[in-house]
């Protein structure tokens, strides 16, 4: 379970990827059977150094990587699940970028909040 020459924890390790890319992969063949792609956004990075995740590392350097590999992920294009190939891939012929994703679904969260509080409104004065 670790391994302490190495100090990892290999078992653990594959446990939690494997519920994590089942849970992707799930979530992503509910979204598209529904035709709902639009409604799902996940942002991951797949090529992360061993580093990059580890969760105990909190050097200054390690922090300001991870914001820059953050800045750099929220300007790239969005990718979406490959069901065959189990890869995330950009979506053919879009250009649009996770910032861009992530503008556009709080604005439609800010208009369903808009039409529930409109909703409630309407139905207190019943």
């Amino acid at each position: 379970m670790f391994d302490a020459k190495d100090r990892t924890t290999p078992l653990l390790d594959v446990v939690f990827e494997s519920g994590r890319g089942v849970a992707q992969y799930h979530t992503s063949v509910l979204f598209q059977a529904l035709n709902a792609e639009e409604n799902y956004l996940r942002i991951d990075v797949d090529d992360l150094d061993e580093a990059d995740v580890s969760m105990d590392l909190s050097t200054d350097a390690n922090l300001k990587n991870l914001e820059k590999i953050g800045q750099n992920l929220l300007n790239s294009e969005v990718k979406r699940m490959n069901l065959d190939t189990f890869k995330y891939e950009p979506i053919e012929g879009s250009k649009r970028t996770y910032k861009d994703e992530l503008i556009r679904f709080a604005q439609d969260l800010s208009e369903e909040l808009k039409k529930r509080k409109a909703n409630m409104m309407v139905h207190q004065t019943d």
